[in-house]
């Protein structure tokens, strides 16, 4: 087997890194890694400690990207004055009563971060309540610091979405969300605890009615053609430097997560984007893959 070096492993095409030989080459090169002897959890706590909320962007794209979010006649990229509130941030979580009489339309974000998602869609739609959830305290402490946490319009609590579903349906009621959303999520997971996710949005939405809205990383984006080898922890699976993981989807591995027999399959499509080096005269391409999947009625979702 040829002995590919970081260098030629960054010029390789998509097609070559897709083949069975690449695969091999890197499947011999790492040590291979699992949920239970490896935790990235103190690693996102460290890299918030440091980062704070300055390192991620706002994603006011995701309007354009997901308008069903949106009000009716809304435009995406109309501007929206940040949310103000002056009042007490509430500890406890508020009843499903309560935000029925408000007449909310209830979104789930598993893997919330700092709320550069939230922010965006809640300055656009009054109508939405958000219940953020993520691993990370210091994610969690900085959501709440943020001066546009509206206790009457999100909250946030720290919990793993693949592992503490008990304690999540101890605050969020089954069946009772509209959207759950996965933005850049899943690839922040190892492929084994994926599957523990999607069921936990299976048994939040609403049979019938209920969507995964998906946004992340596609196999082939640039910044997996520049990992090094040795980055390389499971097939498409990378540990950066700062000890987090960014995983590269396929449509068809997306697809297998999102079975028939539970959710039908409204979109599911790879962006890609055109970006210029200019120091190295280079075209490159950013990949991401976007998808949407219904929640439909059935006996198991339905227990």
């Amino acid at each position: 087997m040829q002995n590919y070096s970081s260098r030629s492993l960054k010029a390789l095409s998509i097609a070559q890194l897709e083949s069975d030989e690449i695969a091999k080459y890197l499947e011999n090169s790492f040590q291979q890694r699992t949920s239970e002897t490896f935790s990235t959890t103190k690693d996102w706590n460290q890299f918030y400690t440091t980062k704070q909320n300055k390192f991620f962007k706002n994603r006011y794209n995701l309007r354009y990207f997901f308008p069903e979010l949106l009000p009716a006649g809304v435009e995406p990229h109309t501007w929206h004055p940040p949310v103000q509130w002056q009042g007490q941030k509430c500890v406890e979580p508020p009843s499903l009563e309560e935000l029925k009489s408000r007449q909310h339309i209830i979104v789930l974000e598993l893997g919330c971060g700092v709320g550069n998602s939230i922010f965006p869609l809640i300055r656009a739609n009054p109508s939405l309540f958000v219940f953020g959830i993520d691993f990370s305290e210091e994610a969690i402490r900085l959501l709440r610091d943020n001066v546009e946490y509206d206790s009457r319009r999100i909250y946030a609590f720290v919990a793993d979405t693949a592992k503490d579903e008990q304690k999540i349906c101890q605050v969020i009621p089954l069946h009772s969300v509209d959207y759950v959303t996965l933005f850049w999520t899943l690839s922040a997971q190892f492929p084994q605890e994926m599957n523990g996710t999607v069921e936990l949005a299976q048994k939040l939405l609403k049979p019938g009615t209920g969507k995964v809205l998906f946004r992340d990383y596609a196999f082939g984006d640039l910044t997996q053609i520049r990992q090094h080898p040795k980055n390389c922890i499971d097939r498409n699976l990378y540990l950066r430097g700062d000890g987090t993981l960014a995983y590269y989807f396929t449509e068809s591995f997306l697809q297998s997560l999102f079975p028939s027999s539970h959710w039908k399959t409204l979109e599911l499509k790879t962006h890609t984007k055109a970006v210029v080096n200019r120091k190295e005269n280079k075209n490159m391409t950013r990949r991401w893959l976007q998808a949407k999947f219904l929640l439909v009625s059935n006996q198991t979702t339905q227990q």
